[in-house]
């Protein structure tokens, strides 16, 4: 949902392109850290990946997220 405070309506094309770029990120980071969490566990199982590498992975997912967001 969104609200127009802006009396210019010309430039509703422009908040719906702005939507779609942000939905299309949030689905980009929950890949990213789905991916990176999934690699985790899977070592985690199969006993390659000491506590370090869980720490090391959930840090460099939050660090892409956030950098991933702070894009444009």
């Amino acid at each position: 949902d969104v609200v127009v405070l802006v009396p210019d309506l010309e430039r509703l094309a422009d908040f719906i392109a702005m939507g779609k770029r942000t939905r299309r990120r949030l689905w980009q980071n929950i890949v990213i850290v789905l991916t990176i969490k999934a690699i985790a566990v899977a070592l985690a199982i199969a006993g390659y990946a000491p506590m370090w590498l869980a720490v090391a992975a959930d840090v460099g997912a939050t660090l892409l997220v956030i950098f991933n967001g702070g894009r444009d």
